[in-house]
């Protein structure tokens, strides 16, 4: 089972303020306490600082990004090794072949792709 604290790394990794930053203004210089957007030091003389809707509409964009993928990340920690597939394939063992195509629909059931939000389609 996948440790709670690994997935909010991940969602760390994916949403923060510092990413959002970064994806609006990728060569930017600032430094932030992350957390705290108030503590955002703009020190770019070249990039103008984005406002802190801008900021907080990317945090967003961001954060459903990670809500619409966190199934992969689930999944890819449970899915079987596929190296026993391949050996199963090797020795011919379609019992250990079904066994392995079973473990990964287990874990599709396990953690659903989502429905695609409503903004996806506007």
């Amino acid at each position: 089972m996948m440790d709670n604290i690994y997935l909010e790394d991940e969602k760390f990794r994916i949403v923060s303020y510092v990413k959002a930053i970064d994806c609006i203004r990728p060569k930017a210089k600032f430094s932030i306490i992350e957390g705290d957007l108030s503590s955002l030091d703009w020190q770019d003389e070249k990039y103008p600082r984005p406002s802190d809707d801008e900021i907080m509409e990317e945090y967003a964009r961001l954060e459903n990004y990670y809500l619409q993928t966190k199934y992969q990340i689930l999944r890819k920690h449970e899915y079987p090794d596929f190296h026993r597939y391949l050996d199963g394939i090797v020795k011919g063992d379609h019992l250990q072949i079904q066994e392995y195509i079973d473990a990964c629909l287990n874990v599709k059931l396990k953690y659903p792709k989502p429905e695609p939000s409503k903004d996806e389609f506007e």
